[in-house]
């Protein structure tokens, strides 16, 4: 084909001169060695197919911001990719339905191994559907693949994404890790125009499905199935993948097995005491089994406990008392009074009476709740102990310190043999008895105990787990009554910070730590003017007198 004058003109006005339109024409030429003209062609006729195939209602795949030229240009490439590797076109589908953002080698890897299982499962029954072919990959919770087998194909396939820019290189990791490191991230237009490309290629039904179902099994088995601190980076590195899975839940027919995903994501937020973050997420969980097994079924009562949990850490009590007194009642009907979820939800309603200030109603359900544990479960239990320590909570909140004391002390020693000393539990028990200390007048033993737990839960949650600052504040306010209000106030003004900085400056956490903070510049001022009046007293009967004299 001749190739005119003008015909770079006639390009850039028919991309609209978008610069990121422009770079994938370019790349695309570059590559192929087709002329301008010949591009422009081509250009044309895919813009005159997809006024074809496009429905005139809104389009979920479609930003208003996105412009038909890059979805045009995109997918001529696209198209180029499928006809010379197949497996670089699977893994870009794949792609389409997880975030656009922090795209590990692994994630590369992973697609490409499932691609794999669906070639094996296609050739052996000529089965299609997306929704019956199995997974495994065979890795552990350390984000290691056990075989390299096909390790040079997967570079290939990658090669031919970055090369035509459907991929950038955010990093290369640490050094150590080689190509393993690798991340890279995809141009927010760019992933949009992937999945238009998905959604209205001829075979989109199977094609469309089978995308949504690799990119689930892919973020499904990189999640970590254990939630715990040594697997705590690796949930943070998928996190953002795994809350997104719910979107496409419905085109793969996922709906139950993204839920139980979404549920070690809210385990993974919850362990961290991110408490906004989980709330989105156990509200996905929720609307996911309601569609799938209605209201009344045991797995959405659970999802719905856990988010009366959700609300109950973020101070709105109301919201918590009410869900969770429903979750009771339903539990009743269907499991009956004696089980275990049954128990377990009569204990967290117990816990908002309690923060409501709902004392004679919290310890009646408390003590229900530790005799039928006892009764059931056993003295050793973990689930025992903790009713037991929670029966403590509720004496202590009655000024009945002597007895909390008591409990305390049997419930420590327990959890120290039962879940070891660095369990949060036996931490948590550990705080408990400091603020008994407290309440009695102990201060010494008070102090020694509060800074203890301060370094276990630092060590074991983190700086800004919620658990930690709570103790931040403790030690805090134990310093006030040992008159170390310089360090006391160090402190306060820390947990201010973080809470405002976590919780939002309207949680009660929040404003309980302004009030602080101002009690500790009251009681300062009080300090330095006692320490004024004492040194410049004259009468010779007091202290001041005599430093003076001296």
């Amino acid at each position: 084909m001749r190739q005119g004058p003008d015909d770079l003109t006639k390009l850039l006005t028919e991309l609209e001169w978008l610069p990121l339109a422009i770079s994938q024409a370019a790349t695309y030429i570059g590559t192929t060695k087709l002329s301008t003209a010949e591009y422009l062609e081509k250009l044309r006729g895919k813009k005159r197919r997809r006024g074809v195939l496009q429905r005139p209602q809104h389009d979920r795949y479609r930003r208003s911001q996105a412009s038909n030229s890059v979805l045009d240009t995109w997918s001529i490439s696209i198209g180029y990719i499928r006809q010379h590797s197949e497996m670089a076109y699977r893994i870009l589908t794949a792609l389409a339905y997880i975030d656009n953002q922090n795209i590990s080698h692994e994630i590369i890897v992973q697609a490409a191994q499932v691609d794999r299982q669906y070639k094996s499962a296609d050739q052996n029954s000529g089965d299609l559907n997306p929704v019956t072919v199995s997974h495994g990959s065979g890795r552990d919770d350390t984000g290691e693949s056990d075989s390299d087998d096909g390790e040079e194909e997967v570079i290939a396939a990658r090669t031919w994404l970055v090369s035509f820019s459907f991929l950038t290189f955010r990093n290369w990791g640490r050094a150590s890790q080689g190509r393993a490191g690798c991340i890279y991230d995809m141009h927010k237009l760019v992933h949009e125009a992937i999945a238009n490309h998905v959604h209205f290629h001829h075979d989109k039904r199977s094609n469309e499905a089978r995308s949504a179902k690799t990119a689930f099994e892919i973020i499904d088995d990189l999640f970590p199935k254990v939630v715990e601190r040594s697997t705590w980076s690796l949930c943070e590195r998928y996190l953002r993948h795994a809350q997104r899975t719910e979107e496409w839940a419905r085109v793969h027919n996922g709906e139950e097995p993204v839920s139980s995903l979404l549920s070690r994501v809210s385990d993974y937020l919850s362990a961290r005491g991110r408490w906004k973050e989980r709330e989105l997420v156990d509200l996905k969980i929720v609307n996911l089994r309601e569609r799938v097994f209605g209201s009344k079924h045991i797995s959405t009562l659970s999802s719905r406990a856990r988010l009366a949990v959700t609300y109950h850490e973020q101070g709105r009590y109301s919201e918590a008392e009410s869900i969770k007194t429903e979750v009771l009642q339903l539990r009743r009907g269907v499991l009956g009074e004696n089980h275990k979820d049954t128990i377990w939800s009569l204990a967290e309603l117990a816990a908002t009476y309690h923060r409501q200030q709902k004392y004679d109603k919290a310890e009646k359900i408390k003590t229900k709740v530790l005799q039928l544990r006892q009764q059931i479960l056993g003295k050793k239990h973990e689930d025992t102990i903790r009713s037991m320590a929670s029966l403590a909570s509720i004496y202590h909140a009655q000024k009945r310190y002597s007895e909390a004391k008591k409990i305390y002390d049997e419930v420590l020693q327990l959890q120290r043999d039962v879940l070891g000393p660095k369990h949060p539990n036996t931490i948590e028990s550990m705080a408990s008895l400091a603020s008994t200390y407290y309440a009695l007048g102990m201060f010494e033993e008070d102090e020694e105990i509060s800074f203890q737990v301060l370094r276990l839960r630092k060590e074991v949650l983190g700086d800004k787990h919620p658990d930690t600052i709570q103790s931040m504040e403790s030690l805090a306010t134990t310093y006030y009554k040992r008159k170390r209000y310089e360090e006391a106030r160090e402190l306060d003004i820390q947990v201010l910070h973080l809470r405002g900085e976590l919780l939002g400056k309207n949680h009660p956490a929040t404003i309980q730590s302004e009030k602080s903070l101002a009690e500790s510049y009251k009681f300062m001022v009080i300090g330095e003017q006692r320490i004024l009046e004492a040194v410049s007293c004259p009468c010779s009967e007091c202290e001041g007198g005599a430093v003076a004299e001296q």
